[in-house]
């Protein structure tokens, strides 16, 4: 296996890019099976692409995402920045202070119910450990003694449910794997969340010179890079996950403009990404978001090998949100906990093709078929859930949408729906059982003729795209959705996540859902550049002296709407291919 995987390191930028990485860790997480016996059908995903393996001091092997995430000073809660896996000691305590030390009282935050049972499970599985190494005792009666029966273990991610929407504040509240000590970065200049900050972290020439004027900093990071980069034998590529609104996109950037200097040849997938609402926001804030978008996706779409915006917006910088509405869910857009998890859901599946156990491809393959002629700004859209029904089948669910295709795009402006010029789909949580069950004798014969999930899915596509570049791919393997996934999911859908016209009981959670997901290099990605180039050209840019300020020049703010309008014309259907 080590010989043959090829690695990607992935690389998180900003609070809510967190928040969106750790629904799909957790996501990836939960479809772990630690003991083989019990695993049910072929393994499908190669986890090893994405999560490495270690040793902690106790030569514990431990398994953790190939990660590097930044956020602000005070947005990690309860998580330490070294995270729980192995003893290190904090060298602040071995200080000998000259002089007087004011102390300052800080509230502690309490651990929500989640994370406390997390630790209960923690502490059990310890506990389990000890008296595995031990001889088992016997008491007076002859029975045995120990910490190693089952009723004391937390029920964390079985039956039990939470609800977290009022206790999630920052990503770290539901976060359900420990991190490798490397892998967090916190950048302590900046504070998360602090309204008396006369220096926000919201411009993005803040994150574009962070590392320039921080060698400390930009050691570390490259220290990181370099620590989990070297360790992989085959390294395919990087994944960025970031804040295209605020300093992170500057810092992003940054990033990518060394990572494409010094890995050439590798593949770079970038997710851009905005919450659905800033509530309370004023205009100056609104404009400010508006420029920085409009820097980073310029730059992003330089020098990624592809770069997918994603928001459950579709309007991003117009006056009202105009939100993605899905038939089946029921989320609520001022949560940033539950428009994450539509958005790391979606996530975990388009990246499914690099992922995948066998005949997989790679990043740059994938990238280079989405992103050719120029256009290197991606759509994606999903269907979460597929809307299969208990009853129903897959070809009968899919002839109800032989006029619209069955996915919601999660990409601003991008809801016509247009022909693309090349997508990559995947069908996941549907099994061969369920092609054609129930199948009414008067569906078209070429659907009755196919036997397998990958043959409808490429009938279908090519009588819904016939003249796109079409591949798919599809796995047994739903989208699990256990806890802490929040709770968004309609009563009409069931436990295993197919529709039902029996309402789920409310003592009763979603654990797994079918998807479908298409990334696409499509004409509507002009309506998005379009509307962003538009908004932008109106601001005047000299009343914003933070930018100035922040190291932009006025003609390199003209450079950017002019190269933005030429990434509008690279996505005419007049152009030739």
């Amino acid at each position: 296996m080590a010989g043959t995987t090829k690695e990607v390191v992935t690389i998180q930028l900003g609070h809510y890019a967190n928040f969106v990485g750790t629904h799909w860790w957790n996501i990836q997480e939960s479809s772990f099976v630690y003991d083989p016996g019990v695993c049910q059908g072929p393994k499908e995903i190669n986890h090893d692409v994405l999560f490495r393996e270690g040793e902690t001091l106790q030569k514990d092997v431990t398994y953790t995402p190939r990660l590097i995430a930044f956020d602000l000073k005070g947005s990690l809660n309860t998580l330490r920045q070294e995270g729980t896996l192995y003893d290190i000691t904090d060298e602040a305590e071995d200080l000998k202070w000259p002089s007087d030390v004011t102390l300052h009282k800080v509230d502690v935050t309490r651990k929500n119910e989640f994370l406390q049972d997390l630790d209960k499970q923690d502490l059990c599985l310890q506990q389990e450990k000890a008296t595995q190494e031990i001889p088992h005792q016997e008491d007076e009666k002859g029975e045995h003694t120990g910490a190693d029966r089952g009723d004391v273990t937390p029920d964390v991610f079985g039956s039990k449910l939470y609800n977290l929407d009022k206790s999630v504040s920052v990503w770290s509240d539901f976060l359900r794997l420990h991190l490798h000590p490397r892998s967090l970065t916190v950048i302590e200049e900046y504070q998360y969340e602090n309204k008396e900050d006369s220096q926000p972290f919201d411009i993005f020439g803040c994150g574009q010179q962070l590392l320039c004027s921080n060698q400390k900093l930009k050691q570390q990071v490259e220290d990181k890079l370099h620590f989990f980069i070297e360790e992989c034998d085959h390294l395919q590529g990087f994944q960025l996950l970031l804040d295209s609104y605020n300093g992170f996109g500057g810092l992003a950037c940054h990033l990518l403009e060394d990572l494409t200097d010094e890995y050439s040849t590798k593949g770079l997938l970038s997710f851009g990404v905005t919450p659905a609402i800033f509530e309370n926001s004023t205009r100056i804030q609104d404009t400010h978001r508006l420029i920085t978008s409009a820097l980073t996706y310029e730059k992003l779409a330089n020098h990624s090998s592809l770069f997918v915006p994603l928001s459950l917006n579709s309007a991003l910088w117009g006056r009202k949100p105009d939100l993605v509405s899905f038939p089946h869910l029921k989320y609520n857009a001022l949560l940033d906990y539950h428009t994450s998890a539509v958005l790391g859901a979606s996530l975990d599946t388009v990246t499914v093709p690099y992922r995948l156990e066998t005949n997989a491809v790679s990043v740059a393959e994938l990238t280079d078929m989405l992103g050719s002629h120029g256009r290197k700004v991606a759509a994606l859209s999903a269907s979460l859930p597929f809307p299969i029904t208990d009853s129903g089948s897959l070809v009968e669910t899919l002839m109800t949408h032989s006029d619209s295709l069955p996915w919601k795009p999660l990409t601003p402006y991008c809801a016509k729906c247009s022909m693309p010029f090349a997508q990559s789909s995947v069908l996941r949580g549907v099994h061969g059982n369920l092609v054609k069950r129930n199948l009414a004798p008067t569906a078209p014969k070429l659907l009755r003729d196919c036997s397998t999930v990958e043959e409808v899915m490429r009938l279908y596509l090519t009588d819904m795209c016939p003249e796109s570049l079409n591949v798919s791919w599809s796995l047994q393997q739903a989208c699990q959705v256990t806890a802490p996934f929040p709770h968004i999911f309609a009563q009409d859908v069931s436990v295993n996540g197919l529709l039902s016209q029996k309402a789920r009981p409310d003592t009763l959670g979603v654990s797994s859902v079918p998807m479908l997901s298409s990334l696409q290099s499509s004409p509507d990605v002009a309506s998005l550049v379009d509307h962003l180039h538009t908004e932008a050209t109106r601001v005047n840019i000299k009343k914003f002296h933070k930018f100035f300020e922040a190291g932009l020049e006025p003609d390199d703010f003209t450079e950017t709407l002019n190269n933005l309008e030429t990434l509008a014309q690279q996505y005419s259907t007049d152009t030739l291919l």
